[in-house]
């Protein structure tokens, strides 16, 4: 089992107060928030954020669960 969820307003937190220094999230772009893990940075897309979103693109990838 493997999932990342991060509701938007979790971004926006650590993007406004700050978070773990090893989490740093941008939101300079809204659509793809960059977050950085170490040395690896990652663009997130809506399914990080939009359940509607993201059962949709599980659906298609038939994944029945996510916990």
């Amino acid at each position: 089992m493997h999932a990342h969820y991060f509701p938007l307003r979790f971004l926006q937190a650590l993007a406004e107060g700050g978070g773990p220094p090893a989490f740093p999230v941008d939101l300079s772009r809204p659509d793809r928030p960059l977050v950085r893990l170490g040395t690896l940075q990652v663009a997130l897309d809506p399914t990080y954020w939009d359940l509607e979103r993201r059962i949709e693109r599980m659906n298609g990838q038939g994944v029945q669960v996510q916990a």
